[in-house]
């Protein structure tokens, strides 16, 4: 488990910037890590890394229906009307996302 911080990829290798395993203590660096999920290189939080293939892709699947949880701290006031609308739904690449499906 790690806290990922701000300015670190959820990836394992690549382009030249730190990663989540770029960051792991010594002891437990390994080869075939790679992190269960991905948060954006500004966000931090939670960050499962594991070398198990399966496990990881158990949580991931949309078909397991693993919920997650996300915290979001936003620079202006989010009123309720805006609210209300954000529990109806959002529109992404012309399609309607529920806000919550559980």
């Amino acid at each position: 488990m790690m806290n990922k911080p701000k300015g670190v990829i959820s990836a394992s290798n690549g382009r030249g910037e730190l990663h989540v395993t770029d960051i792991l203590p010594d002891d437990m660096k390994r080869k075939n890590l790679f992190p269960a999920g991905r948060l954006d290189i500004d966000t931090t939080g939670f960050v499962l890394i594991t070398d198990n293939g399966e496990l990881a892709h158990k949580i991931l699947s949309p078909k397991n229906h693993i919920p997650k949880t996300y915290i979001a701290v936003l620079d202006k006031p989010f009123d309720n009307v805006l609210a209300d609308e954000f529990k109806i739904g959002v529109e992404l690449d012309g399609k309607k996302m529920p806000a919550c499906r559980y």
